[in-house]
Order: structure tokens, then sequence, then C-alpha cells
């Protein structure tokens, strides 16, 4: 399955769940071309203070993923939906999860918050994403000297890694219990 079939799949998931999930439109242009880009750096930097802290994004892929959502649209109108999901590449998968997953979740509540099983970004109608935390969190937890960055492009563009959506919301935090 594609990224745009996968994600169609999380929107109507998340609408069955009750999740606030904003009217989808998709867009053939791109969102992100390097005057935009520029504004994304502007952003990373804020949220990453300057790119001297990467420890503030570790671990804070759903806050971060809400509050750029909510940058994205009051800063430049753009319709920017927060997805968790999982990330995958050949035969492996990071914070493996599944619809059945999130329903538990919201029912019952997370069991261990630390070690969320999920991973959250953002998803444009141009099937861009936006991702500001997993570069952060793998330099922070592998104890790697990178530099700070974010991954920002069509979904294509991350290939052999997929993002694989599984839900899509305003209120993800708070309809699983992630404080934020």
């Amino acid at each position: 399955m594609t990224y745009d079939e996968e994600f169609r799949e999380a929107l109507t998931f998340s609408r069955s769940e009750n999740f606030l999930v904003p009217a989808f439109s998709p867009a053939t242009g791109r969102f992100i071309t390097p005057s935009t880009a520029d504004l994304l750096l502007k952003m990373f930097s804020d949220f990453s203070n300057g790119g001297r802290n990467q420890e503030l994004l570790c671990g804070q892929c759903v806050g971060v993923a809400m509050r750029l959502s909510k940058r994205l649209r009051d800063e430049l109108g753009w319709t920017a939906f927060v997805t968790v999901g999982k990330l995958s590449r050949t035969n492996k998968v990071w914070f493996n999860c599944s619809q059945e997953d999130v329903r538990r979740w919201k029912k019952d509540g997370m069991d261990d918050l630390l070690n969320m099983p999920l991973h959250a970004w953002i998803t444009l109608p141009s099937m861009e994403l936006i991702d500001f935390t997993y570069r952060a969190s793998v330099n922070v937890l592998d104890g790697l000297n990178e530099p700070a960055a974010f991954d920002a492009g069509h979904w294509t563009h991350f290939l052999p890694s997929r993002y694989n959506p599984i839900a899509v919301g305003d209120n993800i935090a708070e309809l699983l219990g992630i404080p934020i």
C-alpha cells in the first residue's frame, strides 16, 4: 500500500474513533519549497533551542507534532495533520503499533509513556511529511554527535524507509492520555 492509501485509511479509522480530524482535500502541488523550508528551519530552531538542545525533542514526538501543527496553521495557513504510526525499513519496524493498539490506548490509556510504541509526525495534504523529532531522538538515545536536523519531504523521499500512518487527529494526545 502507498502512503496515500495508508493515510486515507488512517483518516477513516480516526474519524470512526472520534478523533478531531481536519477536512482533507488532497493537494497536487508542494508545500515544502526553498522559501518554506527556510521557515521550517526557523521553527525547528525554535523547538530545539537553536539546534543546540536535541534533548528538547527526544521522546517528545506527540507534543512537538501537536505544537508544530498549530504553528503551521497559524503562521502559514497550512492544513497540517498530526499523524501517529510506525516507521519501517525492509524487515525492521520501529514504534510498531496498529489500529487495535490505538483503540485500546484510547480506552485504557498507555501503560508506559516513556517507551511509547508509536511515533508522531506531520502529514500535509500533498503527502509531504515533516518530522522534527526522529533524528534528534536517535542522536540522543544512541549517543551520536550528529548536528541537529529534521526531515521534511514527500513520502517517496524517505524510501526505502517508510512512515506508516495509523491514526490522525488534533486531539490524539488527549484521547490516548499522552501529556504534552
